[in-house]
Order: structure tokens, then C-alpha cells, then sequence
């Protein structure tokens, strides 16, 4: 086969790659169409650039009506047919079905599993729309060896703000690359040095209690316990407790709103509407009077966790589009979508699907910005959750999910129509630089 007619079967046959993100005009973390427009722009340029047959699955969801759709608010690069981009919308109708619609615009893991559904390729990765990707990690998608069964993660690296908006690709990985503020690693978070000077990966040593003391911080939770987590943390011994339940859970105050019960905030000794009384009707758990059902759970809060890279995972998790529908998607909770990403990751393991850590260099940049979640100031986000009476996963709920998925317990995390499979939703086509048109679609069977 010549060159003309293999290229001419790639652009005909579907994409290897696509790549799945959700977002909607509202300024969200401040100068959001800067940072999505970087994103596009910069996706398009690797993927021309690497030749991986790609497609950007973009879920504009419940678009405010008084500004303008992504559509028009971006400037679409030339793809050369290589990432044609297609926005599927789902309308403030479909929104308002959700249980604290009127508190939160958007439903993230929801809107993803909208663009899972329809996606196209043979492998899909789901990511946001304030990220860029290192040139080693799309040089990797370049030789298309991606493995069916398996889940493939990438470390977040947190790039301050000051990007060069108008410069080429290469220039804004080069600031990227040197001007860090964190790395989200499979063994915890590791913070550059606060003094001002700008940094690189290798400088993200710090954990967050020493990155804490740097800055001057007099939180309480600098105390004996946390200094000596803090040198056992990279032995084995410490990476066994850092994923103890009980060790998590005593990082963070835990309380989470019951769900259903929004005007009565104090109500934490309730049962969580996320604890099912039974398993799905039809799907009988396994072994209900086993030995290991039984001590799993009592005991539970003193069992590690598998080892899974599950921080940020909402930034970067690629598998399988028939790895995707094994699993349901992402949970299809109606709450804020923190730690839901980490809930994919153990769901994808109880199936049986193997986790692989793309070496360091193969990182991905997350864009700082305004309203980004860091694990130095959870703690306010949490408290203003509860105040609204929005329902979250925590820590140590998160953590009582996990297991209850390892010892056969079947949570509802998503239904059989789960990425709004029957719902029939506006999807606007692009395609070197220009719109080709808008249709409806469908999602797929699963």
C-alpha cells in the first residue's frame, strides 16, 4: 500500500484516539475561553504534528443563553483532517432533570460520559479543557501500542499562569516546563518551592507539609503524626499507610451532606444516600457470607487501597472505548464531581482492567487557574459544599466506595442508559477550520 492510499484509509477509517472533554461559555475559573482556545489549538497542532487520527469530543453542556456558543466563541485551527472536532450539547431542558441543577451548571463525569458514548475511536481519553500534553506522551499515541484492557495514566503537572496565549505549541510547553507549582504523582503531591523564582519538574519536591512550613503556614495539621508521615511517606512501609482508609480520613474533616436533604446540614450521622441497602436488583454480590465479606466490612478503614494512580485522573484517562462501556463510564452521581474520577479508576480495576503509569517525562500541564481544586485549600472548598448542601465524595468515603467494589458489592454508579444513551442531542461538526454543519446523534449501544 502506497503512501497515498494509507493515508487516504486513515481519514476514511475511525479515529485511533479521541479525545473527550466537557466545558460552557460561563467564565468558569476565570478567562476560560483563553485557556479552552489554548487547549484546541494546541491539541490540533500535536495531533498534525505526531499524525495520530484523532477526533476532540467536545460536551457543551446547558450553554448559557445570554452568551455565546463554543461554536462561535473559538477560533477552530486548520486540523488538515486529522482532529475533526465535534460538539454535541445537551440543552438547559435536559440539564434541569438533575437533582441541584440550579447550584451547579455543569455536571462534569455526566457531560464526559455524553462524549464516551458517542465517541468514535478505538481509544478514548478523557481529559479537560485547560490541559496541554508533553511532546513525549503524544510521541508515545504516535506509535499506536495501546493495549485493549489496560487504563493508562499520566502525571498532572500544575503550570503557573502566564502562558504565552499567542505562542506556538512549543513555546508553551517550554513555560510549562518551567514555571511548575506541583506535580500530581502516583505517590502523592510534591510542591515547588513558593519563593517566586520559576521552577521545574525536578523541583517539585516538596511534600505538603513541607511545602507548608515554606510558606510560613501555622495550620494545625503540622503536628508530630504528619512529621513523621512525612519520612516514612517514600519508604514501602509508608506508601502501605498512605493508603489506609483511617490515615485519609484523618487528613480532612469528614462530613458529607446527605443527599436528599438539603435544608437539614447537620445531619451527618445519617446513612448516605451513596450506601445502597442491597445490591441491584438482578446482579447478586459474590460470597454475601463470606469470611472476607464479613471482615472487609468491618473493618474496612484499616485495609489498604489498591495502589492506583487516581490523583487527577480527571485530567488524563485513556482506555479502550469497549473498556469504557464494560465499566458504565464515569459514576453518574448528581453531586459535585470531586474524587468521582478516583471512583473510575477503582471500578476499572474491580473489572479486571490493569492499571500502566506512563513513565515522568510522559506528563500532561494543567493551566492554573481560579476555583481549581489543590489539596492545600480542600478544606474551603468543602465547607462551602456544605453550606450549599451540595453532596460530595470525601476521602473516607471514597475510600468505604472502594471497597464496597473489591468485596463484590454492586453500586450504582451509572444505569444502562448512562451517558444520556437515548436522549437525541444537537452535534455541530468541524473540520479544517470551518463548521461542516450540524445534525443529530444518538449514543451508542453498549
Amino acid at each position: 500500500m502506497n503512501d497515498g492510499v494509507k493515508r487516504l484509509h486513515e481519514f476514511l477509517a475511525p479515529p485511533y484516539l479521541s479525545v473527550v472533554a466537557t466545558s460552557r461559555n460561563d467564565d468558569h475559573g476565570g478567562d476560560l475561553l483563553t485557556r479552552m482556545q489554548v487547549f484546541v489549538s494546541a491539541l490540533t497542532s500535536q495531533v498534525v504534528r505526531h499524525g495520530v487520527p484523532s477526533e476532540l469530543v467536545l460536551v457543551e453542556w446547558n450553554p448559557p443563553p445570554d452568551r455565546p456558543r463554543l461554536v462561535d466563541a473559538l477560533a477552530w485551527p486548520d486540523d488538515q483532517g486529522w482532529c475533526p472536532v465535534r460538539i454535541i450539547t445537551v440543552p438547559p431542558a435536559i440539564h434541569r432533570r438533575f437533582t441541584y441543577s440550579d447550584q451547579l451548571p455543569l455536571f462534569q463525569m455526566i457531560a464526559k460520559n455524553v462524549g464516551i458514548r458517542r465517541a468514535q475511536g478505538k481509544f478514548i481519553l478523557t481529559t479537560n479543557v485547560d490541559i496541554l500534553f508533553s511532546d513525549p506522551l503524544m510521541a508515545f499515541l504516535e506509535q499506536r501500542s495501546l493495549m485493549r484492557r489496560h487504563v493508562y495514566r499520566s502525571d498532572r503537572i500544575d503550570a503557573d499562569r502566564g502562558i504565552p496565549v499567542e505562542g506556538t505549541i512549543d513555546a508553551q510547553l517550554a513555560y510549562s516546563r518551567t514555571h511548575v507549582l506541583r506535580a500530581n504523582r502516583p505517590d502523592g503531591i510534591q510542591f515547588a518551592p513558593a519563593d517566586g523564582k520559576p521552577h521545574t519538574v525536578e523541583d517539585a519536591t516538596l511534600t505538603e507539609e513541607e511545602f507548608l512550613r515554606h510558606v510560613g503556614s501555622q495550620n494545625a495539621r503540622l503536628d508530630l503524626a504528619f512529621s513523621l508521615r512525612r519520612k516514612l511517606r517514600r519508604s514501602r512501609f509508608g506508601g502501605i499507610i498512605s493508603r489506609l482508609p483511617l490515615q485519609r480520613m484523618t487528613r480532612e474533616r469528614w462530613g458529607t451532606p446527605f443527599a436528599g436533604d438539603r435544608g437539614n446540614r447537620t445531619a451527618r450521622g445519617r446513612r448516605h444516600v451513596l450506601f445502597p441497602d442491597g445490591p441491584v436488583p438482578g446482579h447478586p454480590t459474590r460470597g454475601d457470607l463470606s469470611l472476607t465479606r464479613m471482615f472487609t466490612k468491618m473493618l474496612w478503614p484499616f485495609i489498604p487501597l489498591p495502589d492506583l494512580h487516581v490523583l487527577a485522573s480527571g485530567d488524563f484517562t485513556l482506555m479502550a472505548r469497549d473498556a469504557w462501556h464494560d465499566i458504565g463510564g464515569n459514576p453518574e452521581l448528581e453531586m459535585y464531581s470531586l474524587h468521582l474520577d478516583s471512583l473510575t479508576m477503582y471500578n476499572a480495576h474491580v473489572h479486571g482492567i490493569r492499571e500502566v503509569r506512563l513513565p515522568p517525562n510522559m506528563m500532561h500541564y494543567h493551566m492554573e487557574h481560579d476555583a481549581g481544586w489543590t489539596s492545600d485549600h480542600q478544606g474551603d472548598l468543602y465547607e462551602r459544599l456544605r453550606t450549599l448542601g451540595i453532596p460530595f465524595v470525601s476521602q473516607g468515603l471514597l475510600a468505604r466506595l472502594a471497597h464496597q467494589l473489591l468485596s463484590g458489592t454492586r453500586l450504582r454508579l451509572s444505569g444502562p442508559e448512562w451517558g444520556l444513551a437515548n436522549c437525541i442531542l444537537e452535534e455541530t461538526r468541524i473540520s479544517r477550520g470551518r463548521v461542516h454543519g450540524t445534525s443529530c446523534t444518538m449514543g451508542a449501544r453498549a
